[in-house]
């Protein structure tokens, strides 16, 4: 299947959400914003949100960037960066081992 009729279709609807982990966030901040060490380059950043997004993911939990960040493909994918579990580099220098 080329995932046009979504990834909860393909397994008979008896789901409510469709969300994907994965390391490496596809971006950081905007879907268009320039390749660095902790996003995806394009086109395949563009390809693959593309594809998520018609397969009915609606969100995609990554890690990789040791800060929070994320924001939206669409309106309908929501791409969530979250911080390392008791390290956080917003953090580096207050002493504190908290995330934000």
């Amino acid at each position: 299947s080329d995932g046009s009729s979504g990834i909860n279709a393909e397994y008979g609807g008896k789901y409510q959400h469709s969300i994907v982990f994965q390391h490496i966030p596809w971006f950081l901040q905007t879907p268009d914003e320039p390749k660095v060490y902790y996003n995806f380059p394009q086109p395949l950043r563009e390809n693959m949100l593309a594809k998520f997004s018609a397969a009915g993911v609606s969100k995609i939990f990554c890690g990789h960037y040791h800060r929070n960040a994320g924001g939206w493909y669409n309106d309908k994918l929501e791409v969530i960066v979250t911080s390392a579990l008791g390290y956080s580099r917003d953090w580096i220098g207050t002493g504190s081992g908290w995330c934000r």
